[in-house]
């Protein structure tokens, strides 16, 4: 039987690696989110108000979001090819 030791490694390093860009993006787009909201971005609601940023930010994070979740599904089909 063939070993797929490789192609496990390489699905969960790049499913890591998914994880860790999104995370790492979301974490960092947050602090200009806040410095807006301190300027009163935030004081309108998001259907309220057509502001490109609430928009742009909204966007940046659900990218960020579906990053992670694609990361965390190869690496979890990752350890499925083990068993």
């Amino acid at each position: 039987m063939p070993s797929l030791n490789g192609q496990e490694t390489s699905l969960k390093g790049l499913g890591l690696g998914l994880m860790g860009a999104g995370i790492v993006v979301a974490v960092l787009s947050f602090i200009p989110f806040a410095e807006a909201c301190k300027r009163g971005l935030c004081s309108v609601g998001l259907w309220e108000m057509g502001d490109y940023r609430l928009w742009l930010f909204a966007s940046l994070w659900t990218v960020c979001l579906l990053a992670i979740i694609a990361g965390w599904k190869l690496v979890g089909s990752a350890r499925s090819m083990r068993l």
